[in-house]
């Protein structure tokens, strides 16, 4: 009897031990974002030359992945087309058609 009233009381303290332990983490993840990095680097501004899209033509779709934008156009003859940007500097990367298979 005497051993099992010391593992409930040890596991007790354990179990204390560990929300102590996740409210402080939390609590310091959360500080750090609020006041963020003092040795970040600003972001630098770029002036990006315009890019030209198809005449009659919408952008149905956008997705970021990595440095890269990728916009989904619709063209005005209807067909499809993915135009691959840089999310650094704004400059173009590449464009991809898409034919409908006949």
């Amino acid at each position: 009897m005497r051993g099992l009233k010391f593992l409930v009381i040890f596991l007790g303290v354990v179990l204390l031990a560990g929300f102590v332990v996740l409210g402080v983490t939390i609590a310091k993840r959360a500080s750090s974002k609020l006041t963020g990095d003092p040795n970040a680097a600003a972001p630098a501004a770029f002036d990006a030359s315009p890019i030209a899209l198809p005449k009659g033509s919408r952008i149905e779709e956008t997705q970021v992945e990595g440095d890269r934008l990728f916009l989904r156009l619709t063209l005005e003859n209807g067909a499809a087309q993915i135009l691959v940007l840089s999310v650094k500097d704004g400059s173009r990367l590449g464009t991809i058609v898409l034919e409908p298979s006949p």
